[in-house]
């Protein structure tokens, strides 16, 4: 049982890993942290004819803006392959019920699908004809079929009209999340169907509840080169980390003025700190801690370049400790950083700091989401800066709490 559990452990860790940032947390399921009632809930029940669910997908063909946003940079990275594309439109065509999609109603009267994102893309692309069915398990001789023939009646074998028409009129019951229910509701609610296939992680869920304003507030950091040189191509963009680790930064901020309270669940506090940026504060002071996130990647990139909140490791680098990152951003605000050194020149001595310094390495090493840890390595970034420049100050701001 022992060895069991040592080797799921290993596997999660793996897996955790992979994402580019260090697994230092007790694997947990994702929790949002909020309580409410259920008359918190808004939604309804409505059935869709596939043929309408394709219009609203693709805007009735490009000649609108699309009423389901399958915006491909919110959209998970990885798909299905041609044989689970293929067994859904056979069960659609044997007339099989699928289960139910969930979406997420939006101000301007769109949706945001929260559960069956890979169901939608896949009736979506059979129907504009970029997949022909393949290893069909009872509908052998539809096998190789398009939906229709294109424009230019160039493919050689389409559905039968008997077929074409029953796909085409097929209902699948769509639950549609008003858009008065909170959206800290939503993402509990998104997080209760996150139960089978590919889990989503809880930045995935907090996509399926983010704004436009958020979202192009990403775009405009994904498009920062200290960002995509620091972070970006570190971490798992497929699982949209690098949305994580800018919420962790945002977060940290909006703590440290006071605006959201830290107390001690990392799941809740960036749930809470993507409501404070979308509902609570004014796009003035948004993009004032936009430009603080940039200076501070740019000031991290010429003092430490890619070993950036990194622990210091053996021939291989070490993953981006989230612990370091939040810290070291944070607290390099008021640093004078020397832009006449070559890129990395305090990586040395900030590795050789963390090593003679026990009680640093073993915060920033296991659970760094706990307070302790967070206002040791808080204290003693703060001592590093210190010791290496004499225009350091002291700002308490870089508190959690």
């Amino acid at each position: 049982m022992l060895m069991e559990r040592f080797s799921e452990r290993k596997t999660i860790r793996e897996k955790l890993n992979s994402e580019g940032i260090e697994d230092t947390e007790d694997v947990k399921n994702y929790v949002s942290g909020y309580i409410y009632r259920p008359e918190d809930v808004e939604y309804r029940e409505r059935p869709f004819q596939l043929i309408t669910l394709y219009n609203y997908m693709t805007g009735y063909e490009g000649t609108e803006q699309p009423t389901i946003d399958l915006d491909p940079s919110f959209q998970r990275n990885f798909v299905w392959n041609a044989s689970q594309k293929s067994s859904l439109i056979e069960s659609i065509l044997l007339n099989i019920p699928i289960p139910a999609i969930y979406l997420n109603a939006t101000n301007d009267n769109g949706y945001l699908p929260a559960d069956g994102l890979q169901r939608l893309n896949t009736i979506k692309e059979y129907m504009m004809g970029e997949f022909s069915l393949s290893n069909l398990e009872y509908l052998k001789e539809l096998e190789g079929c398009y939906y229709q023939q294109n424009k230019d009646g160039t493919l050689e074998k389409v559905l039968p009209q008997k077929q074409y028409r029953h796909f085409r009129d097929y209902t699948i019951t769509a639950f549609v999340i008003d858009r008065r229910t909170p959206d800290t509701v939503k993402l509990d609610i998104f997080k209760r169907l996150n139960t089978t296939g590919t889990k989503l992680n809880a930045q995935e869920i907090r996509n399926a509840v983010t704004k436009n304003k958020i979202r192009q507030l990403y775009e405009v950091i994904e498009k920062n080169d200290d960002f995509q040189y620091l972070v970006g191509k570190r971490v798992n963009t497929n699982r949209f980390i690098h949305h994580e680790m800018v919420l962790r930064f945002f977060a940290t901020y909006l703590s440290s003025i006071g605006k959201i309270e830290y107390k001690g669940n990392m799941s809740a506090f960036l749930d809470q700190a993507l409501d404070c940026m979308t509902h609570q504060i004014q796009d003035g002071l948004l993009y004032s801690i936009l430009e603080k996130y940039f200076l501070a990647l740019k000031k991290s990139r010429q003092a430490f370049d890619d070993y950036s909140f990194r622990k210091p490791g053996g021939l291989r680098k070490s993953p981006i400790n989230t612990l370091l990152y939040t810290q070291i951003l944070m607290n390099i605000l008021s640093f004078q950083v020397d832009f006449n050194h070559k890129p990395g020149y305090l990586t040395d001595q900030f590795f050789s700091y963390i090593k003679k310094n026990n009680d640093f390495l073993a915060a920033i090493s296991s659970s760094t989401n706990q307070k302790s840890n967070i206002d040791t390595a808080n204290k003693k970034i703060k001592e590093f800066f210190d010791s290496v420049g004499d225009n350091f100050y002291d700002f308490s701001f870089v508190k959690l709490s």
